[in-house]
């Protein structure tokens, strides 16, 4: 998944361009389980989730998947690209301990001099919403590149930040708990999306 963004009339766009899923523990090593590089022949619909996306949501380019901010009032909003259903939906318990892998990149964008927002970079919901979980601390600005690739990999021990983010769970009264490797095979066996978040600045994006 590439995304990034580019200024145009005082507004950034945010650009998804690749999306796959490497099997774990059920699956052999390096097998894709799912990918998705919009290309020409890619029928998959994906949708914008969240709130303060522009009222053109999602718009295709090549190989790339469009949206951004709606207005600098609505910058401080979160929204996140979701995969459509077929991606990795249903039962992807084999997908525990393969890696989520996705690239993310940025023209230009406003921070408003608070750097990022905090908020889960990635989120995996499930049918069974005592199950669905986040993931904080996956975006990094890249010093010298336009984009960078982000790997997360499905298990409960995984972090991307040296330690300080784990997977933790969305609802209930175990909000922002962190995850046990029970509560993560089966949020992937009752895999309802996957969602990558798309705003990261409380400036326009």
């Amino acid at each position: 998944a590439v995304l990034k963004e580019l200024s145009q009339a005082g507004i950034v766009v945010c650009v998804l361009c690749m999306l796959s899923c490497l099997g774990g523990a059920a699956a052999e090593e390096g097998t894709v389980i799912s990918a998705d590089d919009f290309g020409t022949k890619d029928q998959q619909e994906w949708i914008l989730v969240g709130a303060g996306w522009a009222d053109e949501g999602i718009k295709k380019e090549g190989r790339r998947l469009i949206a951004m901010d709606k207005n600098r009032e609505e910058g401080k909003s979160q929204w996140w690209f979701e995969a459509p259903k077929d991606f990795l939906g249903g039962d992807a318990a084999h997908a525990y301990n393969g890696w989520l892998q996705y690239t993310l990149g940025h023209f230009e964008y406003e921070d408003i001099g608070e750097g990022v927002m905090p908020g889960y970079d990635v989120i995996l919901t499930s049918t069974r919403k005592k199950f669905s979980m986040g993931l904080k601390g996956v975006f990094k600005m890249p010093e010298d590149a336009l984009s960078a690739i982000y790997q997360v990999r499905l298990e409960e021990t995984f972090s991307p930040d040296n330690g300080t983010s784990y997977f933790q769970l969305l609802n209930g009264k175990s909000a922002g708990v962190r995850a046990s490797k029970h509560e993560i095979v089966q949020c992937l066996a009752n895999l309802a999306s996957v969602r990558i978040r798309g705003s990261y600045f409380k400036g326009i994006e």
